[in-house]
């Protein structure tokens, strides 16, 4: 008799472990779900970030470019203006780069000149 009573206790042990499993079962279910949809979109988000990081650092350096083209224009304009109000500066164009004289001037060309186009 004592033998059957201790294979009550591990029988009614046994199915109370057993309940607590089953009882458990959709929260590890659910657990494990959640794990799963939280790697698949970090995963699939992750890739997207990253895409999304490349172009972010490609529109930054055209920003950059787009800043230092936008100063280069603005040197241009000054330039421009100073090149129309100053008649020394079209003269100095005039004689270098086209080849224009004042009359009675003569015009020396050397081979190898750095001032000739």
């Amino acid at each position: 008799m004592k033998g059957g009573g201790v294979r009550a206790r591990v029988k009614s042990g046994g199915s109370r472990h057993v309940r607590d499993s089953v009882s458990r079962m959709p929260t590890l279910v659910f657990s494990v779900a959640l794990f799963a949809v939280g790697l698949l979109a970090s995963v699939s988000l992750g890739g997207r970030q990253f895409v999304l990081l490349k172009y972010y650092d490609r529109l930054e350096a055209m920003e950059g470019d787009v800043i230092s083209l936008q100063n280069e224009i603005e040197a241009l304009k000054m330039n421009k203006e100073e090149l129309a109000e100053n008649p020394f500066w079209t003269e100095k164009l005039a004689r270098e780069r086209m080849n224009y004289s004042m009359s009675g001037e003569l015009i020396f060309r050397f081979e190898g000149s750095s001032g000739m186009p």
